[in-house]
């Protein structure tokens, strides 16, 4: 039984409410640790709540409890009962503080315990991720009254059973191994085998190489599934005596479906391998109902859709989520889709989190970022400020330099590369699909709005931190504030407003000033002392993407007042995020 909990952070922070109304509480059970990594929003019908959350939640992370007021809601034997037998956290918050008082542990039998807690960070790519995909096929009646949703949801139903009985199997990517509920296949002759056996063994498909510690730490195992339909579940309750067979001639119309499933499941390194396979089944059950629940939605009359899953890791939660979305189905005409399921897990209402471009990129993976390299800072060793307190950008970017895409704008093109990345962000944080804007088009642009004069297209022209505000506005919507100082020595003094604006906007910011422009990434800034540092993107490295040379000439780090020029004007361009989801 675990003797402590984890409280995320950005839980407490973001979804916790503060009326006292009861919210379900979900995260990871580990034999020593609970972790909470998220929160729905108020209850209002215990099971129907608790169905919409499991739909959205992968295998490994549970609803395991509920946060509450004890003294605004004292009776909670609904949502207690919604939750079944097993034991059950209750987190103590107070109505009108966002905050955690105790967290309690109720057990099966009914026994009521204080357990110990902190509020912390949480990585929930520190666990080992598994990814299972396949096809399954659905088929189910049309009626000629049109009503195929209890035919759907017997299907649906039949096939969950399937997953969780002894004719499903796992095979692990690259490897020999089988996992399923009657035993696991081509494994170590060890009684300790782990989750963590499972990613030792993997190698590249590539010459068979082994992977490095490095890299099987960052490994993300992939099994595929496979069914026996010859012993399927619907075979094994066939009686032993000879069956009476009533038929009906007619015709009968039979629509075919197939589920594309890709379910994510988490686990501890230390989780033996003979526990895999009841959490794989949840995370393929769960996503097969989600399914369900995207084609009843979305389909029209005997039109039916196709459900796509994506796997989101919003930047206010520490949890990970699986959306399904209709395929085909434009952004623009799901938000209200999207609004239900900002409501249902607590999150703000505010920025996209579960936009088909917020899918996130898993350990080992490469991320879709058309070649350019992907927040690069997070590789940079810690700024010099002693008792400072760090304000980074919010979410994902590319790195856009001199020489990319096989275009030569050394000494002319760094407010242009600046402003690539800018727009970068806001399409990695899915508030645009418009495609990073070439020299050409920025330039365009701005002759387009009156700015330039014809002649400015094709030529090789500065643009400063006003033209790169009117781009980001034309192009994508974007508005953006202009912070200016007179001399370079004055941005050590615009510490609190650059903290402020990546506190509540976490966009990256171009700045220019004398000749250059460069990207801030971030700020580590000591309120009382003054002292300041600026987590610097370059753009002026003309080199190779090589994660090592940028971090290690400098090209993306930490940076003293004494970088700037301290006699050059500067101004910087601080893009707005727009509201909406």
């Amino acid at each position: 039984m675990a003797t402590c909990v984890k409280v995320s952070r950005k839980l407490v922070e973001n979804s916790l409410t503060d009326d006292g109304l009861p919210q379900y509480v979900f995260g990871t059970r580990g034999n020593d640790c609970i972790c909470l990594l998220g929160c729905s929003n108020k209850i209002s019908d215990p099971v129907t709540s608790l169905e919409a959350i499991e739909r959205l939640l992968p295998g490994g992370i549970d609803v395991l409890g509920f946060a509450v007021d004890s003294l605004v809601c004292p009776d909670n034997g609904k949502i207690l009962h919604a939750l079944g037998d097993k034991d059950k956290l209750v987190v103590n918050k107070k109505k009108g503080s966002k905050s955690v008082e105790y967290v309690s542990l109720i057990s099966g039998t009914g026994e009521t315990s204080d357990i110990k807690w902190t509020c912390e960070q949480i990585d929930v790519f520190s666990y080992v991720t598994v990814r299972t995909r396949c096809q399954i096929p659905v088929s189910f009646t049309l009626p000629e009254n049109g009503k195929w949703q209890p035919s759907l949801h017997m299907e649906v139903e039949k096939t969950s059973t399937e997953l969780f009985s002894d004719s499903t199997m796992y095979h692990l990517a690259t490897s020999p191994v089988l996992l399923g509920n009657t035993g696991c296949y081509g494994l170590p002759n060890s009684s300790n085998v782990t989750v963590q056996t499972l990613v030792d063994m993997v190698t590249e498909e590539e010459g068979g190489r082994t992977k490095s510690k490095k890299e099987r730490k960052q490994s993300t195992l992939l099994l595929d599934v496979y069914m026996d339909q010859c012993n399927s579940c619907s075979l094994q309750n066939v009686p032993s005596c000879s069956p009476v067979i009533n038929y009906k001639t007619g015709s009968k119309k039979v629509v075919n479906l197939v589920l594309g499933l890709d379910a994510v499941s988490i686990f501890s390194p230390n989780t033996p391998v003979e526990e895999m396979t009841e959490t794989l089944g949840q995370a393929l059950r769960r996503q097969v109902t989600a399914m369900e629940h995207c084609i009843v939605q979305h389909s029209q009359k005997n039109t039916f859709i196709t459900a796509v899953p994506y796997h989101c890791q919003p930047v206010l939660s520490d949890s990970l989520f699986t959306v399904v979305y209709p395929n085909g189905v434009i952004d623009e005409k799901l938000e209200s889709y999207r609004r239900e399921i900002h409501q249902c897990l607590s999150l703000p209402e505010d920025r996209p989190m579960f936009r088909r471009a917020n899918h996130c990129s898993f350990p080992g993976e490469q991320p879709n970022s058309g070649g350019y390299m992907v927040n690069v800072h997070e590789h940079v060793p810690k700024s010099k400020v002693t008792g400072g307190h760090v304000w980074c950008v919010q979410g994902q970017y590319t790195y856009h330099h001199y020489m990319q895409d096989r275009f030569d704008d050394n000494k002319w093109g760094c407010a242009y590369r600046s402003l690539q990345t800018l727009v970068s962000w806001f399409r990695h944080q899915g508030y645009t699909d418009v495609d990073i804007p070439s020299h050409k088009t920025i330039q365009q642009t701005l002759v387009d709005i009156g700015d330039k004069e014809p002649n400015f297209v094709g030529s090789r022209k500065w643009i400063g931190s006003m033209e790169v505000s009117f781009v980001l506005d034309t192009l994508i919507g974007v508005t953006s504030k202009i912070l200016s100082v007179s001399t370079g020595s004055e941005l050590a003094a615009k510490g609190r407003e650059l903290a402020a604006h990546f506190q509540t906007q976490g966009t990256p910011i171009m700045i220019g000033g004398g000749v250059l422009a460069h990207t801030i990434l971030g700020v580590d800034y000591d309120e009382v002392t003054g002292d300041i540092s600026f987590l610097i993107l370059d753009p002026h490295y003309t080199g190779a993407e090589d994660l090592k040379t940028i971090v290690d000439k400098g090209w993306c780090g930490w940076k003293g007042p004494d970088f700037w020029d301290q006699n050059a004007h500067y101004n910087m361009c601080m893009p707005q995020r727009p509201v909406c989801i």
